[in-house]
């Protein structure tokens, strides 16, 4: 616990140095007084895509610049000399930005709407939600050497990830889609200002994010795991 408890401080302080705090609270101002600039009618579909393509999802990108960051000045494997477990790396790292998301989600909406609406399983859903897309980062970064090999890998996963985004747009609605966490994702935030989810509903969103956050923790420990005695070789 207390190797942990200082893996959290050392990155919550790395991402505070390197401006993410404050990026994000500029970033969150501009959402509410885009949201609160919007015609009635665009605003809860405007906030819905906002939130899930954004604040829910900044730790997928954050987490693959941090450790390609830690790659390139040549502390990723150093750090796994030390009693340092891959296991509080990667949960040191979802906790701090799945935070700084969910502080952003609270914010934009507290600043556009206040407290209209339902909170309980939106805030379910953007936290598991932003956990999941920094999980899957981080399972991605692991293996790239290079931010540009990053971002081709991730085009790949966030493309099949975002599918679910057709079904708010209007543009298509294939059961299939069911399938994908991010489908339980869009229930959860539309849940905010939507009809009132049926318990069936909340219980495959509470159920399918939970299922697929412990899977993408898994997945991204082996990842990391399988980096570092690839590394010791």
């Amino acid at each position: 616990m207390i190797r942990l408890r200082s893996a959290l401080l050392f990155d919550a302080r790395l991402q505070a140095r390197h401006g993410f705090y404050a990026a994000y609270a500029i970033v969150s101002l501009l959402y509410v007084a885009m949201l609160r600039a919007l015609p009635e009618a665009w605003r809860e579909l405007a906030h819905l895509l906002a939130t899930f393509s954004d604040p829910a999802a900044l730790g997928f990108y954050f987490v693959g610049g941090l450790v390609l960051l830690e790659k390139q000045q040549r502390l990723f494997d150093p750090l796994f000399a030390t009693p340092y477990a891959a296991s509080e790396y990667v949960l040191s790292k979802t906790a701090t930005l799945t935070g700084l998301s969910a502080a952003a989600i609270v914010a934009v909406r507290l600043g556009a709407f206040g407290f209209e609406g339902r909170w309980a399983l939106f805030l379910y859903g953007s936290v598991a939600t932003a956990a999941f897309f920094t999980l899957l980062g981080l399972g991605i970064a692991v293996s790239c050497r290079t931010l540009n090999g990053y971002f081709v890998a991730s085009t790949v996963y966030t493309s099949v990830f975002a599918l679910p985004l057709v079904e708010p747009l209007g543009l298509a609605s294939w059961p299939a889609l069911s399938m994908l966490p991010t489908h339980a994702s869009l229930l959860a935030l539309e849940s905010a200002f939507g009809p009132e989810p049926t318990v069936r509903t909340t219980i495959y969103v509470v159920v399918w994010l939970a299922g697929w956050t412990v899977a993408a923790y898994a997945w991204a420990l082996r990842r990391l795991t399988r980096e570092r005695e690839a590394g010791a070789e």
